[in-house]
């Protein structure tokens, strides 16, 4: 079956660009084996610190998303690094978590960091 079969579907009813763009990321990760992306939905949008995403990266994987939280409002000078984390399902419905690099230099597109069962 063509992988983005289920991709056109669902990409063609997000109204949003954002999330067209990671829908179509996720789908091209090698590390993503899913064939559908459904019911995207960003839980965090966070300045990037690469010296704090270890810890967040920990709290992804042991499912602990409302500690997030305490990374919310974390602000420093010279801040253009953006952390999404959003929530998502597969074509058999099972529950993902993805963490998305992304930078406002325009020339460079968002990239998955990492992606857990939720």
């Amino acid at each position: 079956m063509n992988k983005f079969a289920g991709y056109r579907k669902v990409y063609m009813n997000v109204k949003n660009t954002w999330d067209k763009t990671i829908i179509k990321l996720l789908l091209n990760d090698k590390g993503v084996a899913c064939k559908e992306i459904n019911h995207l939905e960003t839980l965090y949008s966070l300045l990037f610190d690469s010296t704090k995403y270890p810890e967040i990266k920990l709290m992804l994987e042991e499912k602990k998303l409302d500690n997030l939280k305490q990374f919310d409002n974390y602000a420093a000078k010279g801040f253009s690094e953006y952390l999404d984390i959003v929530k998502f399902t597969d074509e058999e419905n099972k529950p993902f978590i993805a963490a998305i690099y992304d930078s406002v230099e325009v020339w460079q597109d968002p990239l998955v960091l990492d992606v857990f069962p939720a």
